[in-house]
């Protein structure tokens, strides 16, 4: 007898920080295909998930999605400070080196490593999926 590799869950838990909502789909499929869209806060844990979700299903197409919804007086980022000027000043002072009259745009140097951070979950993301 065959069983069938069809399903669909979702589970949504409220925390402090807000609401995280897992969704998981599968349908009958040949191969194991796993399609994972989980939100910038959470990349890190996309080869965990991935692999248990693996572990688990020997095959079929599956389709996972989190999502999480802030709570309102919960900031979902925060720009350091320090760590932006310390970019500034240091891009400021190698263009009057080179005799290069810009100064870098704040634009860009939000998008270096370590100035804008994610908040801190607790671990209790990775617990909950």
């Amino acid at each position: 007898m065959m069983r069938s590799m069809t399903g669909f869950a979702r589970e949504t838990r409220v925390f402090e920080w807000g609401t995280l909502t897992v969704e998981i789909s599968t349908v009958n499929h040949r191969y194991q295909e796993l399609s994972l869209r989980l939100p910038r806060e959470m990349s890190a844990l996309e080869g965990p998930v991935g692999g248990l979700i693996r572990s688990r299903l020997g095959r079929g197409k599956v389709r996972f999605s989190a999502e999480i919804t802030w709570a309102p007086r919960y900031r979902t980022f925060t720009i350091d400070r320090d760590v932006l000027h310390g970019y500034y000043n240091q891009l400021a002072s190698i263009a009057q080196d080179m005799g290069v009259g810009d100064n870098p745009s704040v634009t860009a140097l939000l998008g270096l490593p370590g100035v804008i951070e994610a908040p801190s979950l607790d671990g209790t993301v990775e617990e909950t999926v």
